[in-house]
């Protein structure tokens, strides 16, 4: 008989989350104060995103981003065309 229950727990590691603004990982953070009060946040790895700039350089964020979309398309057609 099979141990149907094993596919009810939880994996062992979390899945990794990723950034609303540039879809990039996010690193997680834990403080702990006296009395066990703990604060948790995330931050975003990626220094060119958006939500880290504000006026003309987070304009030029938006920009990075949209010109590493296009070079990725280009490049997953460049590798479809060599490999036809």
């Amino acid at each position: 008989m099979k141990n149907w229950d094993r596919y009810l727990d939880p994996p062992d590691e979390l899945e990794k989350v990723l950034c609303e603004f540039c879809g990039k990982e996010v690193e997680y953070h834990e403080l702990i104060y006296k009395g066990g009060i703990s604060d948790k946040w995330t931050t975003c790895t990626n220094p060119f995103c958006p939500s880290k700039h504000d006026g003309i350089s987070k304009e030029m964020a938006i920009r990075i981003l949209e010109l590493e979309y296009d070079f990725m398309k280009l490049k997953r057609k460049v590798y479809g065309l060599e490999h036809k």
